[in-house]
């Protein structure tokens, strides 16, 4: 099969939340390829994640809007919708995910 991606994803290793459930819901995971169109992340938990999601990359300071493209196992593909600095809002929030 041949690669479908417009840009080319490099290998990362980045910690990252993904907030669901209009910022109700988040979950810890790994990013593991990342481009400024989509990643693949690896969550914890195995819990039913929805079709949109916000992505915040912490060491990035970005949140970004995503669209689940595809799953495998505890592997999700993400194609990137929008992208902006992370607010104050995305930070606080992953200091209270922090400490739960």
């Amino acid at each position: 099969m041949g690669e479908r991606r417009r840009s080319t994803r490099d290998p990362t290793y980045l910690a990252g939340v993904i907030y669901f459930n209009h910022g109700r819901d988040s979950l810890s995971c790994v990013i593991h390829d990342y481009s400024y169109e989509g990643a693949r992340i690896v969550i914890f938990d195995p819990i039913n994640v929805p079709d949109e999601v916000e992505l915040h990359i912490p060491e990035r300071n970005r949140l970004v809007h995503a669209t689940v493209r595809w799953r495998h196992g505890d592997k999700i593909g993400l194609a990137f919708s929008e992208a902006r600095p992370a607010s104050g809002k995305a930070r606080s929030a992953e200091r209270l995910h922090a400490r739960l």
